[in-house]
């Protein structure tokens, strides 16, 4: 056998061999995508506005009649929303209400507004809460979070961004 060849035989050899093997490292990859994420971090900040809303009030008049009111309200409020590294969801904090949006129901069109919806049954599963986050981030800063607690409260934030986080 030529001794030129030999290392070259070897080289090949080894680069076979090592070609052949399979890994044992395994690569863990996120169930966000980088878009999710990106969106989800132009929502992170501090927020100030109002909140408003409306709340009917039953009670029993003199007569023994049970009578209804609608009150309103509105007072200044501020927003905070935040979002943990790993999680696709975000929680927006304001004096109100603490509501955590989860991120896998959503809608980002022209503007990037995106829009997350928040549903659950409260008090033992009768009291509906339906919740809609309207942001829209593209050079605007603005949120409106939109809540409703079955038929006899209901709530419209309206916040724009003072600081992102």
């Amino acid at each position: 056998m030529n001794v030129k060849l030999v290392p070259v035989a070897l080289i090949l050899f080894v680069l076979f061999f090592y070609s052949c093997k399979k890994t044992t490292t395994t690569t863990t990859t996120s169930s966000l995508s980088l878009y999710t994420i990106g969106v989800i971090d132009s929502m992170k900040g501090y927020y100030a506005g109002t909140t408003s809303g409306d709340s009917v009030y039953y009670y029993t008049d003199s007569a023994g009649v049970v009578q209804h009111t609608i009150r309103s309200f509105s007072w200044a409020d501020s927003l905070v929303i935040t979002s943990a590294d790993d999680t696709a969801s975000i929680l927006a904090s304001s004096r109100s209400y603490a509501i955590t949006f989860p991120y896998y129901y959503y809608l980002t069109g022209v503007d990037s507004v995106s829009y997350l919806q928040y549903y659950t049954l409260a008090q033992g599963g009768y009291t509906p809460i339906n919740a809609f986050f309207v942001d829209t981030a593209n050079n605007i800063n603005h949120i409106a979070i939109n809540i409703s607690y079955g038929y006899s409260k209901r709530l419209t934030s309206n916040f724009a961004l003072y600081k992102r986080q």
